[in-house]
């Protein structure tokens, strides 16, 4: 794959689009993105409007005209697009991208997705690399040869094979004049096509690209690099840039690393060094372990296999959060009052009644009131709180549940209150209960809605009183998992429970996994938490930790 789309950007701009779909013009894009117009020329080091690496414009004119006529010379092959060494490294340079890229882009998900492979040549790493994990790759070369060789490999394949890219794009224009649809890629490729643009023209680039990215997609620059130093250096026809500066370069546009790796090709004595580079438009969420550990909170979702790399993205705009919390509250208001599979519903709640024995004193059940947040029909409050509490308040945003639970639990709970409200806005009385149950709610919350809630079940505790957190895990232990078959949530990793907990100022007094679940089922994990204030170190380690 070969980065051969430019000219500059004083030349004036023509292009013939093979299926323009995805085109804005230059002018009208120009007018409208005032940003952008601001970037045009704009160096990353020095405050001259000049790149350090040319002594004037002209230079720069004069060797983007080198680079063109260099790809006009070169023949349409698989060969041809290899940058480092000989056509024997094409797959091994494929194999690279392949690995670096498969956690990101689950097969799952393949048939909702669609990449961009900017300064694509032939269509060598459309075929070979981006098509294992898209649907559909649109390509762009200012090569008419290439064009047409690409349409060729990624077209009509032989019996019994179909088209390989049915409803991919191919565009004959410079990476300057190509402008993309805003929000239409979950990929965008750059490889060995960075080190064909200056800085200014490759921020350029780079910040049309970041808007063409749907929310969670991912920019992927593959390119030979320079082993040290921050500066760049023109070696022949290419720039080769070192880690550092590429680097720079994704953060002035707002774009945010999320892995980098580099490989070698064969012979290492006579090529470059591949560095490998995935940014996308949010930052990272981490969290750090008690180990002072930090741990990538990234996650993928179970039925389309669209991979997110922050998790704080998912909530990074107010919007956003108001359209989870909507959406989770109208699939709660359609849903009957009532519970389902009541043979698991009474597996699941033995478990979390024998998880509790040991925490209560026999005896003193009648003195003790219990909260219960999310509490649906009372299911919970029924089969296990009010086994070791006498009295539960019950919160819950569904009208039909809490008059169910009421129903359900009248003789049984006289004195307990039923309030219709979200979890993370009920007002928890200080010292007022033993006991508060956060059972299946977590997984409905926004982290800053479930920090919330467990902030303000600390003051409500009477001292002794403990938190009981049960929730499902991922079926990854290191990807938290986004579900979508009932309502719309989340089953985060173990360790980002741990860090919520530490953070809203409670301590793990016992914890368990939940022994008798189904067969291929998610995970589940059962929590005793108690007030940093409070709590006692046990006297040994949990058998199942």
């Amino acid at each position: 794959m070969v980065g051969h789309l430019f000219l500059l950007l004083a030349v004036c701009f023509s292009f013939a689009p093979l299926g323009a779909g995805n085109l804005v013009f230059h002018e009208y894009y120009q007018q409208k993105d005032k940003e952008l117009t601001k970037m045009m020329g704009t160096p990353v080091y020095g405050e001259s409007d000049v790149d350090p690496l040319w002594q004037s414009p002209e230079d720069i004119d004069a060797w983007y005209g080198e680079v063109k006529d260099f790809w006009t010379d070169i023949n349409p092959s698989i060969g041809g697009m290899i940058e480092e060494g000989g056509w024997e490294n094409s797959s091994p340079d494929m194999e690279e991208s392949i690995a670096f890229l498969e956690e990101f882009f689950p097969k799952d998900g393949k048939r909702q997705r669609k990449a961009l492979d900017i300064g694509a040549g032939v269509g060598r790493v459309a075929k070979g690399v981006l098509l294992k994990y898209v649907r559909t790759v649109d390509v762009i070369d200012q090569e008419p040869k290439f064009i047409a060789m690409a349409k060729s490999m990624l077209g009509p394949q032989p019996y019994p094979y179909d088209t390989l890219n049915p409803e991919g794009q191919y565009t004959e224009a410079t990476v300057q004049a190509f402008f993309p649809v805003e929000e239409a890629y979950d990929l965008i490729c750059l490889q060995w096509t960075a080190s064909y643009l200056a800085d200014a023209d490759l921020l350029v680039a780079l910040t049309k690209f970041r808007k063409a990215l749907k929310p969670h997609g991912l920019i992927f620059i593959k390119d030979s690099i320079l082993k040290g130093g921050v500066q760049a250096q023109k070696v022949d026809k290419r720039i080769m840039r070192p880690h550092s500066l590429y680097e720079a370069l994704l953060r002035k546009v707002g774009l945010h690393l999320v892995k980098k790796a580099e490989h070698g090709l064969q012979p290492e004595a006579h090529t470059n060094r591949m560095g490998m580079y995935l940014a996308g438009k949010h930052p990272v969420s981490t969290i750090t372990t008690e180990d002072g550990e930090e741990i990538p909170l990234m996650g993928v979702d179970s039925e389309s296999g669209e991979h997110f790399y922050s998790m704080k993205g998912m909530w990074a705009e107010e919007l956003k959060k108001k359209q989870w919390n909507k959406h989770v509250k109208e699939y709660w208001d359609q849903r009957e009052a009532k519970v389902n599979n009541p043979e698991i519903a009474g597996i699941d709640l033995e478990e979390s009644a024998q998880f509790l024995e040991d925490q209560f004193a026999p005896g003193q059940r009648f003195k003790r009131r219990g909260l219960d947040l999310g509490a649906g029909v009372g299911r919970v409050a029924q089969g296990v709180l009010l086994k070791y509490v006498y009295t539960v308040d019950l919160v819950d945003q569904g009208a039909h549940f809490l008059r169910e639970a009421r129903n359900r639990l009248s003789s049984r709970n006289t004195n307990g209150q039923y309030v219709q409200a979200a979890v993370q806005d009920v007002d928890i009385p200080k010292g007022h209960y033993d006991l508060i149950c956060i059972q299946y709610t977590a997984l409905y919350l926004s982290d800053e809605d479930l920090l919330k809630v467990l902030k303000n079940a600390v003051p409500g505790l009477k001292e002794g009183g403990i938190v009981f957190f049960k929730d499902n895990l991922p079926m990854n232990p290191d990807k938290f998992q986004v579900n979508r078959d009932s309502a719309f949530n989340i089953f985060r990793m173990e360790q980002h429970y741990r860090w919520l907990f530490r953070e809203a100022g409670l301590q793990i007094s016992k914890e368990s996994p939940q022994l008798q679940w189904l067969e291929g089922a998610n995970p589940i994990r059962m929590f005793a938490l108690r007030p940093e204030e409070y709590y006692q170190p046990p006297a040994g380690d949990d058998e199942d930790n």
